[in-house]
Protein backbone atom coordinates (compact mmCIF):
# COMPACT_ATOMS: atom_id res chain seq x y z
CA UNK A 1 0.00 0.00 0.00
CA UNK A 2 1.13 3.53 -0.87
CA UNK A 3 1.86 6.34 1.52
CA UNK A 4 -0.88 8.10 -0.47
CA UNK A 5 -3.48 5.66 0.22
CA UNK A 6 -2.37 5.09 3.71
CA UNK A 7 -2.92 8.78 4.24
CA UNK A 8 -6.56 8.58 2.28
CA UNK A 9 -7.54 5.64 4.56
CA UNK A 10 -6.84 7.37 7.73
CA UNK A 11 -8.79 10.96 6.15
CA UNK A 12 -11.79 8.61 5.46
CA UNK A 13 -11.53 7.14 9.20
CA UNK A 14 -11.04 10.87 10.44
CA UNK A 15 -14.28 12.22 8.63
CA UNK A 16 -11.91 14.61 6.80
CA UNK A 17 -14.10 15.38 3.98
CA UNK A 18 -12.19 18.07 2.20
CA UNK A 19 -8.81 16.14 2.58
CA UNK A 20 -11.41 12.80 1.00
CA UNK A 21 -12.26 14.76 -1.75
CA UNK A 22 -8.94 16.65 -2.61
CA UNK A 23 -7.36 13.79 -2.58
CA UNK A 24 -9.88 11.73 -5.04
CA UNK A 25 -9.98 14.82 -7.49
CA UNK A 26 -5.85 14.39 -7.96
CA UNK A 27 -6.43 10.33 -8.37
CA UNK A 28 -9.49 9.11 -8.40
CA UNK A 29 -8.06 5.30 -8.21
CA UNK A 30 -7.47 6.02 -4.53
CA UNK A 31 -11.61 5.29 -4.18
CA UNK A 32 -10.07 1.48 -4.44
CA UNK A 33 -7.54 1.49 -2.15
CA UNK A 34 -7.31 -1.06 0.77
CA UNK A 35 -5.34 -1.81 4.12
CA UNK A 36 -3.72 -4.99 4.17
CA UNK A 37 -6.88 -6.47 5.94
CA UNK A 38 -8.96 -5.09 2.85
CA UNK A 39 -10.76 -2.57 4.46
CA UNK A 40 -11.34 0.32 1.93
CA UNK A 41 -12.06 4.01 3.12
CA UNK A 42 -15.72 2.53 2.97
CA UNK A 43 -15.29 0.36 5.62
CA UNK A 44 -13.22 2.75 7.90
CA UNK A 45 -16.18 5.19 7.05
CA UNK A 46 -18.87 2.82 8.31
CA UNK A 47 -17.15 1.88 11.62
CA UNK A 48 -16.63 5.10 12.88
CA UNK A 49 -20.01 6.58 11.95
CA UNK A 50 -18.38 8.97 9.12
CA UNK A 51 -21.98 9.51 7.08
CA UNK A 52 -20.54 12.34 5.04
CA UNK A 53 -17.56 10.38 3.83
CA UNK A 54 -19.24 7.55 3.50
CA UNK A 55 -22.06 9.10 0.82
CA UNK A 56 -18.93 11.19 -0.62
CA UNK A 57 -17.83 7.61 -1.13
CA UNK A 58 -20.73 6.23 -2.41
CA UNK A 59 -21.55 8.86 -5.02
CA UNK A 60 -17.62 9.03 -6.30
CA UNK A 61 -18.95 5.21 -7.59
CA UNK A 62 -17.90 3.01 -4.41
CA UNK A 63 -19.96 -0.18 -4.57
CA UNK A 64 -21.85 -0.41 -0.88
CA UNK A 65 -21.24 -4.10 -0.55
CA UNK A 66 -17.67 -4.09 -1.47
CA UNK A 67 -16.05 -6.64 1.04
CA UNK A 68 -12.38 -7.12 3.05
CA UNK A 69 -9.95 -9.95 3.09
CA UNK A 70 -13.26 -11.72 5.27
CA UNK A 71 -16.18 -10.79 3.24
CA UNK A 72 -16.69 -8.37 6.00
CA UNK A 73 -19.09 -5.51 4.41
CA UNK A 74 -19.18 -2.07 5.28
CA UNK A 75 -23.00 -2.62 6.60
CA UNK A 76 -21.50 -5.16 9.13
CA UNK A 77 -19.13 -2.65 10.41
CA UNK A 78 -22.11 -0.11 10.23
CA UNK A 79 -24.24 -2.77 12.68
CA UNK A 80 -21.42 -3.83 14.95
CA UNK A 81 -20.66 -0.31 16.29
CA UNK A 82 -24.02 0.91 16.50
CA UNK A 83 -23.61 3.42 13.40
CA UNK A 84 -27.53 3.77 12.46
CA UNK A 85 -27.08 6.43 10.41
CA UNK A 86 -24.37 4.53 8.38
CA UNK A 87 -26.38 1.56 8.01
CA UNK A 88 -29.84 3.52 6.89
CA UNK A 89 -27.11 5.34 4.02
CA UNK A 90 -25.65 2.07 3.08
CA UNK A 91 -29.13 0.20 2.41
CA UNK A 92 -30.34 2.98 0.62
CA UNK A 93 -27.70 2.34 -1.78
CA UNK A 94 -28.05 -1.24 -2.00
CA UNK A 95 -25.99 -2.89 0.49
CA UNK A 96 -26.91 -6.34 0.99
CA UNK A 97 -28.62 -7.62 4.32
CA UNK A 98 -27.22 -11.16 4.05
CA UNK A 99 -24.05 -11.25 2.96
CA UNK A 100 -21.99 -13.67 5.70
CA UNK A 101 -18.57 -12.98 7.21
CA UNK A 102 -15.95 -15.46 6.37
CA UNK A 103 -13.57 -15.18 9.66
CA UNK A 104 -12.94 -18.86 11.14
CA UNK A 105 -14.30 -17.34 14.59
CA UNK A 106 -16.55 -19.48 16.39
CA UNK A 107 -17.87 -16.43 18.11
CA UNK A 108 -18.61 -14.07 14.94
CA UNK A 109 -17.82 -16.40 12.34
CA UNK A 110 -20.71 -16.23 9.29
CA UNK A 111 -22.21 -13.24 10.80
CA UNK A 112 -25.08 -10.99 8.54
CA UNK A 113 -25.46 -7.85 10.06
CA UNK A 114 -28.73 -9.06 11.53
CA UNK A 115 -26.44 -11.20 13.45
CA UNK A 116 -23.82 -8.37 14.40
CA UNK A 117 -26.39 -5.80 15.21
CA UNK A 118 -28.15 -8.93 17.70
CA UNK A 119 -25.09 -9.27 19.22
CA UNK A 120 -24.00 -6.05 19.81
CA UNK A 121 -27.70 -5.50 21.49
CA UNK A 122 -28.51 -2.73 18.99
CA UNK A 123 -32.23 -2.81 18.84
CA UNK A 124 -32.70 0.19 16.13
CA UNK A 125 -30.33 -1.01 14.09
CA UNK A 126 -31.67 -4.65 13.98
CA UNK A 127 -35.22 -2.97 13.71
CA UNK A 128 -33.93 -0.93 10.52
CA UNK A 129 -32.10 -4.47 9.16
CA UNK A 130 -35.94 -6.73 9.85
CA UNK A 131 -38.00 -4.05 8.30
CA UNK A 132 -35.59 -3.92 4.93
CA UNK A 133 -35.38 -7.49 4.41
CA UNK A 134 -37.33 -9.63 7.07
CA UNK A 135 -36.04 -12.80 5.88
CA UNK A 136 -32.97 -12.19 7.96
CA UNK A 137 -33.91 -13.49 10.81
CA UNK A 138 -33.34 -17.23 10.00
CA UNK A 139 -29.84 -16.80 8.96
CA UNK A 140 -27.28 -19.07 10.30
CA UNK A 141 -23.94 -17.99 11.22
CA UNK A 142 -20.93 -20.69 11.01
CA UNK A 143 -21.99 -22.68 14.23
CA UNK A 144 -25.65 -22.79 12.35
CA UNK A 145 -26.97 -20.31 15.44
CA UNK A 146 -29.39 -17.48 14.14
CA UNK A 147 -29.55 -13.94 15.22
CA UNK A 148 -32.22 -14.50 17.82
CA UNK A 149 -29.05 -16.92 19.89
CA UNK A 150 -26.76 -13.81 19.01
CA UNK A 151 -29.81 -11.80 21.11
CA UNK A 152 -29.37 -13.99 24.03
CA UNK A 153 -26.24 -13.51 24.80
CA UNK A 154 -26.55 -9.90 24.22
CA UNK A 155 -29.26 -9.69 27.28
CA UNK A 156 -31.40 -7.28 25.36
CA UNK A 157 -35.33 -8.87 26.27
CA UNK A 158 -36.60 -6.02 23.96
CA UNK A 159 -34.32 -7.53 21.20
CA UNK A 160 -35.50 -10.86 21.40
CA UNK A 161 -39.09 -9.98 21.34
CA UNK A 162 -38.62 -8.41 18.20
CA UNK A 163 -36.74 -11.02 16.87
CA UNK A 164 -39.57 -13.39 18.14
CA UNK A 165 -42.47 -10.86 16.66
CA UNK A 166 -40.78 -10.80 13.37
CA UNK A 167 -40.47 -14.58 13.01
CA UNK A 168 -37.68 -15.87 14.31
CA UNK A 169 -37.77 -19.46 15.65
CA UNK A 170 -36.55 -20.75 19.01
CA UNK A 171 -36.52 -24.37 18.14
CA UNK A 172 -33.65 -23.97 15.50
CA UNK A 173 -30.97 -25.71 16.81
CA UNK A 174 -27.09 -25.00 15.97
CA UNK A 175 -24.81 -27.51 14.68
CA UNK A 176 -23.63 -28.47 18.00
CA UNK A 177 -27.93 -29.19 18.36
CA UNK A 178 -28.04 -25.96 21.14
CA UNK A 179 -31.14 -23.50 21.08
CA UNK A 180 -31.45 -20.23 22.17
CA UNK A 181 -32.83 -21.42 25.34
CA UNK A 182 -29.34 -22.95 25.97
CA UNK A 183 -27.65 -20.36 24.96
CA UNK A 184 -29.88 -18.41 27.97
CA UNK A 185 -29.47 -21.06 30.26
CA UNK A 186 -25.53 -21.39 30.21
CA UNK A 187 -25.38 -17.87 30.62
CA UNK A 188 -28.17 -17.34 33.34
CA UNK A 189 -30.87 -14.77 31.49
CA UNK A 190 -33.54 -15.39 33.23
CA UNK A 191 -36.08 -12.92 32.14
CA UNK A 192 -35.35 -14.10 28.14
CA UNK A 193 -35.48 -17.62 28.94
CA UNK A 194 -39.26 -16.67 30.05
CA UNK A 195 -39.85 -14.82 27.12
CA UNK A 196 -38.94 -17.47 24.84
CA UNK A 197 -40.82 -19.89 27.01
CA UNK A 198 -44.13 -17.83 26.86
CA UNK A 199 -43.89 -17.64 22.77
CA UNK A 200 -43.19 -21.32 22.68
CA UNK A 201 -46.29 -21.87 25.19
CA UNK A 202 -48.04 -19.98 22.52
CA UNK A 203 -47.31 -22.00 19.96
CA UNK A 204 -48.25 -25.06 22.10
CA UNK A 205 -44.63 -26.02 21.97
CA UNK A 206 -43.30 -25.48 25.34
CA UNK A 207 -42.15 -29.08 26.11
CA UNK A 208 -40.23 -29.29 22.83
CA UNK A 209 -38.31 -26.23 23.86
CA UNK A 210 -37.50 -27.38 27.20
CA UNK A 211 -36.61 -31.22 26.01
CA UNK A 212 -34.57 -30.37 23.59
CA UNK A 213 -31.19 -31.47 23.49
CA UNK A 214 -27.73 -30.45 22.12
CA UNK A 215 -25.22 -32.75 20.57
CA UNK A 216 -24.28 -34.10 23.53
CA UNK A 217 -27.55 -34.86 24.95
CA UNK A 218 -27.71 -31.86 27.13
CA UNK A 219 -30.88 -30.00 28.19
CA UNK A 220 -31.38 -26.00 28.93
CA UNK A 221 -31.20 -27.81 32.38
CA UNK A 222 -27.90 -29.11 31.68
CA UNK A 223 -26.78 -25.80 30.66
CA UNK A 224 -28.33 -24.06 33.45
CA UNK A 225 -26.74 -26.27 36.39
CA UNK A 226 -23.36 -26.09 34.86
CA UNK A 227 -23.21 -21.95 34.95
CA UNK A 228 -24.79 -22.10 38.64
CA UNK A 229 -27.61 -20.02 37.95
CA UNK A 230 -30.51 -21.25 40.19
CA UNK A 231 -33.26 -19.05 39.32
CA UNK A 232 -32.70 -20.14 35.90
CA UNK A 233 -32.93 -23.92 37.13
CA UNK A 234 -35.89 -22.51 38.70
CA UNK A 235 -37.45 -21.29 35.53
CA UNK A 236 -37.30 -24.23 34.11
CA UNK A 237 -38.22 -27.11 36.56
CA UNK A 238 -41.00 -25.44 37.41
CA UNK A 239 -42.03 -25.15 33.16
CA UNK A 240 -41.84 -28.89 33.19
CA UNK A 241 -38.31 -29.97 32.99
CA UNK A 242 -37.62 -33.62 34.38
CA UNK A 243 -35.56 -32.50 37.25
CA UNK A 244 -33.57 -35.90 37.16
CA UNK A 245 -33.08 -35.61 32.94
CA UNK A 246 -30.13 -37.44 31.84
CA UNK A 247 -27.47 -36.34 29.08
CA UNK A 248 -25.66 -38.80 26.75
CA UNK A 249 -23.54 -39.84 29.67
CA UNK A 250 -26.42 -40.27 32.07
CA UNK A 251 -25.35 -37.73 34.06
CA UNK A 252 -28.30 -35.58 35.60
CA UNK A 253 -28.44 -31.78 36.46
CA UNK A 254 -27.12 -32.78 39.82
CA UNK A 255 -24.05 -34.52 38.61
CA UNK A 256 -23.00 -31.52 35.98
CA UNK A 257 -23.33 -29.10 38.91
CA UNK A 258 -21.06 -31.48 41.48
CA UNK A 259 -18.83 -31.15 38.35
CA UNK A 260 -18.72 -27.98 38.22
CA UNK A 261 -18.82 -27.06 41.76
CA UNK A 262 -21.17 -25.08 41.71
CA UNK A 263 -22.74 -25.26 45.28
CA UNK A 264 -25.83 -23.12 45.55
CA UNK A 265 -27.23 -25.00 42.14
CA UNK A 266 -26.40 -28.09 43.89
CA UNK A 267 -27.98 -27.72 46.95
CA UNK A 268 -31.57 -26.11 45.54
CA UNK A 269 -31.40 -29.22 43.30
CA UNK A 270 -31.69 -31.60 45.89
CA UNK A 271 -33.87 -29.57 47.88
CA UNK A 272 -35.90 -30.19 44.83
CA UNK A 273 -35.82 -34.03 44.43
CA UNK A 274 -32.81 -34.62 42.70
CA UNK A 275 -31.51 -37.41 45.32
CA UNK A 276 -34.77 -39.70 44.29
CA UNK A 277 -32.30 -40.36 41.08
CA UNK A 278 -29.78 -42.88 42.49
CA UNK A 279 -28.32 -44.91 39.78
CA UNK A 280 -25.23 -43.01 38.76
CA UNK A 281 -21.88 -43.90 40.69
CA UNK A 282 -21.30 -40.15 41.83
CA UNK A 283 -24.43 -40.06 43.54
CA UNK A 284 -24.26 -42.89 44.97
CA UNK A 285 -20.62 -41.84 46.59
CA UNK A 286 -22.01 -39.02 47.86
CA UNK A 287 -24.95 -40.86 49.84
CA UNK A 288 -22.15 -43.14 50.86
CA UNK A 289 -19.73 -40.15 51.68
CA UNK A 290 -16.52 -42.16 51.27
CA UNK A 291 -13.62 -40.25 50.01
CA UNK A 292 -12.62 -37.11 51.55
CA UNK A 293 -10.88 -35.52 48.30
CA UNK A 294 -12.55 -32.40 48.10
CA UNK A 295 -11.65 -31.90 44.57
CA UNK A 296 -13.55 -35.44 43.86
CA UNK A 297 -17.51 -34.56 42.62
CA UNK A 298 -18.69 -37.20 44.57
CA UNK A 299 -17.16 -35.73 47.63
CA UNK A 300 -18.36 -31.93 47.07
CA UNK A 301 -22.16 -33.44 46.48
CA UNK A 302 -22.31 -35.22 49.82
CA UNK A 303 -20.86 -31.86 51.41
CA UNK A 304 -23.59 -30.12 50.12
CA UNK A 305 -26.16 -33.19 50.86
CA UNK A 306 -25.07 -32.69 54.67
CA UNK A 307 -25.79 -29.13 54.45
CA UNK A 308 -29.71 -29.45 52.65
CA UNK A 309 -30.22 -32.39 55.27
CA UNK A 310 -27.90 -30.93 58.58
CA UNK A 311 -26.23 -34.33 58.87
CA UNK A 312 -22.76 -33.69 60.63
CA UNK A 313 -21.26 -37.00 60.04
CA UNK A 314 -21.42 -39.40 56.48
CA UNK A 315 -23.66 -42.24 56.25
CA UNK A 316 -24.01 -44.80 54.30
CA UNK A 317 -26.83 -45.63 51.39
CA UNK A 318 -29.22 -47.64 53.70
CA UNK A 319 -30.08 -44.06 55.52
CA UNK A 320 -31.01 -42.48 51.83
CA UNK A 321 -34.34 -41.58 53.80
CA UNK A 322 -32.23 -39.22 56.11
CA UNK A 323 -30.50 -37.13 53.14
CA UNK A 324 -33.79 -37.17 51.43
CA UNK A 325 -35.48 -33.94 50.59
CA UNK A 326 -38.48 -32.28 52.53
CA UNK A 327 -39.03 -29.81 55.14
CA UNK A 328 -36.30 -28.08 56.89
CA UNK A 329 -36.22 -28.09 60.73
Amino acid sequence: MTSNAKKFLRLCQGGDVGGVVSMLDADQGLLEAKDAQGATGLHRAAREGREDVLRLLLDRGLGANVVDNKMVTALHEACSNARLGCAKLLLERGAATNRHKANSSLQTGGFTPLHCAAANGHYELAELLIQHDGSGVAGRDRAGECPLSSAVRSDNSRLVTLLLNSGAVPYIQSLNGRTCLHVAALHGRREIARILLEHARSEAREAELLLAADCGGSLAAHEAAAGGHVDMLEVLVNAGTPIDSEDSGGRTPLQVAGEERRKEAAEWLIRKGALKHVEHDQVKLALEGTGHDEDLPHSFLHQAIVKVGRISRPLRTDAYSIYSPGPRP
